[in-house]
């Protein structure tokens, strides 16, 4: 099998079987930041499993505001919410480049329904999800936005396995509901305590205890949520087999 198959969480936990029928239809390739679903420019859908890249999920409401819901990565599939009934709400959008193993759904959608294991594979996510989301929505309502802010960077790091993001401050704001102004400001603070480094359309990671300790509880409530078992993912190897 594919060395990366083992570095998507999901993948990992799969029974042999059903691994060794996805990794024969399945490939790497590389998944540009702003790309919103799971189809190409044929039509074709796909089930994605982030290797590097980092997909929010969103929901778009009536006036156009678009809402972040959730972070999907390394650990994640991208694309089954028309595997439950009824599907999902929200749509998923890259908003950190890198790439992923891409699977047709046709193939994931017969293997799900006929496998339980896949199928409780897709429940615990949810599930997972629905926690994560249940924390965030608390954290928003109650806690001040630096705390929130040093939250979301701590969860966009463990999510895809980086430490490096292309992400604007208006892009940040976006995210987590604010206007750019204060994550400029929340940002700004960060970067003097020596626990982030800015640059221009860029916000790089240095120091992850002062940011943990700039975060709110709510970040070790979100690692209590996540599947402790396999290893963070390899970004050399991934490149070099894409």
């Amino acid at each position: 099998m594919k060395p990366v198959m083992s570095q998507n969480r999901f993948l990992a936990m799969l029974p042999r079987p059903i691994q060794e029928v996805f990794d024969t239809h399945s490939e790497i390739t590389e998944i540009r930041k702003g790309l919103i679903g799971n189809s190409d420019d044929d039509g074709q859908e796909f089930i994605f499993f982030p290797l590097t890249c980092l997909y929010s999920v969103d929901i778009r409401m009536t006036d156009g505001f678009q809402a972040h819901l959730a972070l999907l990565g390394y650990r994640h599939a991208v694309g089954t919410r028309y595997a439950s009934e009824p599907p999902l709400p929200g749509a998923a959008r890259v908003i950190v480049s890198g790439y992923a193993l891409r699977l047709p759904f046709d193939i994931f959608f017969s293997e799900w329904s006929r496998s339980a294991e896949l199928q409780r594979a897709l429940q615990d996510q949810l599930f997972q999800l629905t926690r994560m989301l249940g924390i965030a929505t608390a954290c928003n309502m109650h806690h001040p936005l630096q705390r929130r802010l040093a939250r979301w960077l701590l969860s966009a790091a463990d999510a895809s396995s980086t430490k490096s993001f292309e992400l604007t401050h208006e892009e940040l704001a976006s995210l987590l509901g604010v206007r750019r102004e204060a994550v400029t400001e929340s940002l700004s603070r960060l970067s003097l305590a020596g626990a982030i480094e800015t640059t221009r359309g860029r916000v790089t990671l240095r120091d992850h205890q002062l940011l943990h300790e700039a975060s709110c509880e709510c970040h070790a409530l979100t690692l209590d949520q996540l599947t402790p078992t396999g290893r963070r993912v390899d970004q050399r190897r991934v490149a070099a087999l894409a």
